[in-house]
């Protein structure tokens, strides 16, 4: 399931009480926001968090919080909170119970952040058997655990309570996005740093025993994996990057039942998200200047919509992430170009753009939604 997380906040502004969450990459069982706190309120979202990666080397990772009621966007509100920047190459964000983890690549950290102020808890550095640092690529949890992938080939185990990686295990090369659904856990092995002899698995991880169970065989280059409400598993490969056309091997979605090995593809993809069962993707192949929106039942298995965009809407950049708001069931993009700041495009759930603005970032890598309450009129 994509990743559905609240939080009570007051972290920025005028902004208190309000509750932060995203439908994005894995489920967990606090409510949702069609759940109102009192029969005298409704709920809205208020604003989000945006994550910007940065470029690499360039120590410039930043979170920037946008305003919808004022359509304000205020950047680097993580230095503002912590009196120093966040690091190099921070890869996405990811909230659970009261915190916010933040893999940080380059530094070699993960960052966990109070979800109502965005105080600094703590910087765990993940190290190896030698004692040498581990880069965090990717986040997601399940129980009582936290869980990172390690680009050295390892996913780490964080206890919430103590910020302590309490244990860690072997899994592919270069494992990137994961996905856990109660007591599994999928692992991406890209093998990104090993091209052209890429990883094609996705390691299968029983969380009772902290053991890989099986792995599962794609296509080359797996980055993203995502499970939907029956614990089936949605995966993007993407493939060899080649420009010529008679040896390329494209970005693929693929996908396998709960317990099954055999993946069968669905279609060209390179960026999805998944909420309530409704799986959002774009394709853009690496160095093309095309792309294509589509919308896929996860349930029913079959195709919504090829054109998910429905205006004449044309996106400028390399499409990074997808994040819908399971309040408004608006979609949000989050586009990168290189070396200037990124975009937002803010399309309705009937494929139209709302908004689109600047992130006061580097490649943005995903929002966090806030919400707010507010009294019903009789």
């Amino acid at each position: 399931m994509k990743k559905k997380k609240w939080f009570l906040a007051s972290a920025l502004c005028a902004m208190m009480a309000m509750f932060f969450v995203a439908c994005d990459n894995d489920d967990d069982p606090t409510p949702g926001p069609d759940e109102p706190g009192t029969p005298d309120t409704e709920q809205y979202t208020a604003g989000f968090y945006i994550i910007n990666r940065g470029k690499s080397k360039s120590n410039n990772s930043c979170i920037s919080y946008y305003d919808l009621l004022n359509k304000k966007i205020t950047g680097h509100v993580f230095e503002t909170a912590n009196g120093r920047k966040l690091g190099d190459s921070a890869q996405e964000f990811f909230q659970y119970g009261s915190k916010i983890y933040i893999p940080v690549y380059n530094s070699m950290i993960i960052e966990v952040i109070d979800a109502k102020t965005l105080k600094s808890l703590k910087s765990i550095e993940p190290k190896d058997a030698d004692g040498k640092g581990e880069k965090p690529r990717a986040i997601t949890a399940s129980g009582d655990y936290v869980y990172a992938t390690l680009y050295n080939g390892y996913v780490a185990r964080i206890d919430t309570v103590t910020l302590e990686i309490d244990k860690q295990v072997k899994v592919g090369m270069n494992p990137d996005k994961l996905s856990a659904q109660g007591d599994v856990l999928y692992t991406a092995n890209s093998g990104g740093l090993n091209s052209p002899d890429y990883d094609k698995t996705i390691s299968v991880v029983n969380l009772n025993t902290f053991e890989v169970e099986r792995n599962v065989e794609v296509i080359i280059n797996p980055t993203r994996v995502i499970t939907d409400s029956e614990g089936d598993a949605y995966v993007i490969s993407m493939g060899n990057y080649s420009k010529d056309p008679a040896t390329l091997v494209p970005n693929t979605l693929q996908y396998f039942k709960k317990g099954s090995s055999d993946a069968k593809e669905i279609c060209r993809a390179s960026v999805i998200s998944i909420c309530n069962d409704t799986i959002y993707g774009v394709y853009k192949q690496y160095g093309s200047t095309t792309y294509d929106f589509f919308t896929y039942d996860a349930k029913a298995e079959k195709m919504i919509s090829d054109k998910f965009v429905t205006d004449d809407t044309v996106i400028t950049g390399d499409p990074q992430e997808i994040d819908i708001d399971p309040l408004t069931g608006n979609v949000y993009v989050s586009v990168g170009g290189s070396n200037v700041n990124g975009d937002m495009y803010i399309f309705s759930p009937e494929g139209k753009l709302i908004n689109k603005f600047d992130t006061e970032g580097l490649y943005p890598q995903g929002v966090i939604f806030v919400y707010d309450e507010q009294q019903l009129e009789d």
